[in-house]
């Protein structure tokens, strides 16, 4: 009876032990769903959470507008060439740094072959960007096929690669 009474007064129940142990069981999955959440509706409110913008489509996107000027600024085309391509240098390398199987089937995947690369959810949330941003510059054409299993191991599916993204690995391959 001391420990009911003391279970009592601490205002201590079985169901939040249940839910502990729960979100213990199933932290992976947990962890997976809040990173898709996107927006949360609570008592007729809306709280939306900003997606990350890709730099390489917002140069991208500036870019083509300067082009689109009456007399467009070589020197600010070039400027921006210039900052599209750090970036997807700066892609490549966080890729080589941040992965064990992606880089090297990267490295060596040919302009018109295909690849399939397991790739764990944290990598994913880790380099999401740097993948987003090569295929956003059409240097690289892939889809992630989601596990089937609860482990949080994806399959990356390259369908294609251009010349210019053999180019860049080449250049951090020598330089990173």
């Amino acid at each position: 009876m001391e420990v009911i009474d003391a279970l009592a007064k601490l205002s201590f129940s079985f169901w939040q032990v249940v839910v502990l142990i729960a979100m213990v069981i199933f932290r992976r999955e947990l962890r997976e769903m809040v990173h898709r959440i996107t927006s949360l509706k609570v008592a007729g409110s809306e709280i939306t959470w900003v997606q990350k913008s890709d730099t390489v489509a917002t140069l991208t996107t500036l870019k083509s507008e300067v082009e689109k000027t009456e007399r467009p600024d070589a020197e600010v085309i070039r400027l921006i060439d210039t900052k599209i391509h750090n970036r997807l240098v700066l892609a490549l390398a966080n890729l080589k740094r941040g992965t064990t199987y992606l880089w090297p089937e990267l490295a060596k995947v040919a302009p018109g072959a295909t690849a399939s690369v397991p790739i764990r959810q944290e990598t994913l949330d880790r380099l999401g960007s740097d993948i987003e941003a090569l295929r956003g510059s059409g240097l690289i054409d892939f889809e992630i096929e989601l596990g089937k299993d609860m482990q949080g191991i994806h399959k990356l599916l390259i369908r294609s690669v251009s010349e210019e993204f053999r180019l860049l690995v080449a250049e951090v391959q020598k330089s990173f």
